[in-house]
């Protein structure tokens, strides 16, 4: 895949490459000594026969962001630190937003690709401009790539779509399918750790689901694409989930490493000998869901079709995009901890969808609103818009006063769970009626006044 920038931002890349050059220094850095000595368990060690190829120098600070960079040469270290190496990073920050780049390319890769050019050239290795250097080996990391993305605790029973994410099982006949393929050309010590490898993530990820992705891109690029679009996927999928409807329990259907799942370490010790070592997961529910085929079709009737269709559409309306943006904020309600995370998740939903504007009232508009798309009896909608001021005082109390919602107002909270599920379901279904939420408000007022 051909990479392109404007031949004007090649001439100027090209001059900020020559001037990166003259910011490079040699490394003059003390040892820096730990302030105390750890005791955390060493499960093993390295040496310098245990790394292939050139040692890469890189520091970070205490927020993980890189600050410098440096290659070996003469038995010295050469690089880039302090404010050299934010302009390093500008340059290559400014490089990766090329539209031919950005979409295909890690800002990584272009920072790596970037310090080997001025690498090669400090060293006499190559006499390119950045560009030219650049681009021809960051079009070498392209390739077909498909990226899988393991759910948490998450079973399906078959695979289903949503938008552009594809949710599959990974079986036991997947992994012997990867193993095999692994393994009969690998030598006997290789084969043997690779085997171990595999019955390790058999273990942990076996019968569980994953979202996957196809790509054409640079492999780190691709992943970074792949988890972002697949969370946003997943968050719809949990529109379906058990914790939209009850207060006492969260959802822990994420993607594996960023799951909510609250647990305890505990060691009962007694007369100064350990007699015994207590784990426990300290949540309400199952952290655990199985999709069944039954719930796959449930699902499917019940909105996740009409939100594909317009989702692997090549033109949505503005009400299509926000009905996606909304249930984004909408699925932190079922992964929320505490009742008060979850009414403002909540009711931040309602109002992106039931105000015209920040000036409108929110009390009477979205609660009014909500109780005419709702019901159609008068003490139903009377019951919808008590509801709604209920909770709306109790975020009140939460907001600016720092109380929290109490036990005895779950049951308020649950009835509001269940109305903006159902309003929610009902504006899923309209995703084709209205093109703007200006539309749909009107709607409802037509309804209201008629």
């Amino acid at each position: 895949m051909a990479l392109s920038v404007h031949p004007d931002a090649v001439a100027h890349f090209n001059k900020k490459g020559e001037d990166i050059l003259g910011m490079l220094s040699v490394a003059n850095r003390p040892r820096r000594e730990r302030s105390f000595p750890s005791e955390r368990f060493v499960d093993r060690t390295f040496n310098a026969n245990d790394f292939i190829g050139e040692t890469k120098h890189v520091e970070s600070d205490f927020k993980g962001d890189e600050v410098s960079r440096y290659f070996e040469h003469d038995g010295k270290l050469v690089g880039l630190s302090g404010t050299n190496y934010v302009t390093f990073e500008d340059i290559c920050r400014a490089i990766h937003k090329s539209q031919s780049l950005r979409e295909v390319i890690s800002l990584r890769a272009v920072k790596d690709q970037v310090f080997e050019w001025v690498k090669s050239r400090y060293k006499a290795q190559s006499n390119q401009a950045l560009l030219e250097f650049t681009l021809a080996h960051l079009e070498s990391l392209i390739k077909d790539i498909q990226i899988w993305v393991p759910l948490f605790q998450t079973e399906i029973e078959s695979s289903f779509s949503v938008g552009r994410v594809l949710f599959w099982p990974i079986s036991k006949a997947l992994f012997d399918k990867w193993a095999i393929e692994l393994l009969k050309s690998k030598p006997g010590n290789e084969a043997d750790q690779l085997k171990k490898f595999f019955d390790q993530e058999r273990r942990q990820l076996q019968g569980i689901a994953a979202g996957t992705m196809n790509f054409k891109a640079e492999p780190d690029r691709a992943s970074e694409l792949a988890v972002v679009e697949v969370e946003r996927m997943l968050n719809l999928v949990r529109f379906f989930e058990p914790a939209n409807f009850e207060p006492n329990i969260s959802s822990c259907c994420t993607i594996l490493g960023k799951q909510h799942l609250q647990r305890t370490k505990l060691y009962r010790v007694e007369n100064d000998i350990l007699v015994e070592s207590i784990e426990a997961i300290v949540e309400n529910g199952s952290p655990h869901w199985r999709i069944d085929n039954r719930l796959i079709a449930e699902m499917k009737q019940g909105g996740l079709d009409k939100l594909n269709t317009f989702l692997t559409s090549d033109k949505q309306s503005e009400f299509q995009l926000l009905i996606v943006d909304t249930l984004q904020m909408y699925s932190r309600c079922g992964l929320a901890k505490t009742y008060s995370d979850k009414l403002v998740y909540l009711l931040v939903t309602l109002e992106s969808l039931l105000l015209r504007d920040p000036s409108e009232s929110i009390q009477q508009n979205v609660g009014e609103r909500l109780a005419f798309a709702l019901e159609k009896e008068p003490d139903r909608r009377k019951r919808v818009v008590r509801n709604f001021k209920d909770v709306y005082g109790m975020r009140s109390d939460f907001v600016h006063h720092g109380n929290n919602v109490e036990v005895a107002q779950v049951n308020t909270l649950k009835e509001f769970m269940m109305n903006s599920w159902l309003f929610l379901k009902l504006v899923i279904d309209n995703s084709n009626n209205f093109q703007t939420k200006s539309q749909m408000i009107d709607a409802i007022e037509n309804i209201k006044f008629s």
